[in-house]
């Protein structure tokens, strides 16, 4: 009995040291090529809200994939939403003893993604590479996102202003901000709360600023963390300003 089980460890010591039973270095490549494609299709298909099909496509060419078609408008809002189809390279060789690698290889895998229903993931499915395109798709470059005004700034701005809506609105539109940066002034209890949430070209949440001036005058300049100011959080608004929404990072 001994015997038998010292015979089958030597036969699985063996095949470890020898690499035999180990995946061609064409299936480890397509192995490979599914992982990449499904850790970008969680990252491009993780945020929850509607997104058009260019801006998904930029995404894509973010996670590490070339993106040969796409068609649809936008994703979220249930089926078919958008469609489209990537290339990405997957990696393999084969290891030999005592850990040398031969024979590698990088081999094109094409997948097709969906983006349909909000939080419903579709599992990236392979298809046939020919047929789709003349090459990847580019993207014209997108404008530099809006610059939001420092803290000592918006601090400058409002010094001696008093606290009423109209008077911290005309202070601040000496600022110049940029239209992209979305400005609610509202008062409280003899306070004026500011929120400035900068916006990107696809409307989503860049940046947010609060702002208080309190009854006496004193100005408090914060910026939430950006898990507290994502939707379905704050609204990065006047209101939640006044009573210092944001102002202690979340634990």
């Amino acid at each position: 009995m001994r015997r038998w089980a010292l015979g089958a460890l030597l036969v699985t010591v063996g095949l470890v040291l020898t690499g035999c039973g180990e995946a061609s270095p064409a299936d480890q490549a397509r192995d490979d090529a599914r992982k990449k494609v499904e850790a970008a299709y969680r990252s491009i298909a993780g945020s929850p809200r509607i997104w058009p099909a260019d801006a998904l496509g930029r995404r894509a060419i973010e996670a590490g994939l070339e993106v040969l078609a796409i068609d649809g408008k936008e994703s979220g809002n249930g089926e078919p939403g958008v469609t489209m189809v990537v290339i990405v390279l997957g990696h393999g060789a084969k290891h030999e003893f005592y850990g040398r690698v031969t024979d590698p290889v990088d081999l094109p895998f094409c997948f097709k993604l969906t983006f349909a229903t909000m939080h419903k993931p579709y599992p990236p499915e392979p298809v046939d590479c020919a047929g789709h395109g003349n090459g990847p798709i580019t993207f014209p470059p997108l404008p530099p996102p809006p610059v939001e005004p420092s803290n000592d700034a918006i601090r400058e701005a409002l010094a001696g202003v008093p606290p009423t809506v109209d008077a911290v609105r005309a202070a601040l539109d000496k600022l110049d901000l940029d239209q992209r940066i979305r400005v609610d002034i509202a008062a409280r209890d003899g306070a004026v709360g500011v929120g400035m949430l900068a916006l990107g070209s696809y409307n989503e949440r860049l940046g947010c600023t609060m702002v208080r001036v309190a009854p006496d005058g004193t100005i408090e300049v914060w910026g939430p963390s950006r898990v507290q100011f994502q939707p379905g959080e704050l609204s990065c608004n006047g209101t939640e300003a006044t009573g210092h929404a944001g102002i202690t990072p979340p634990h």
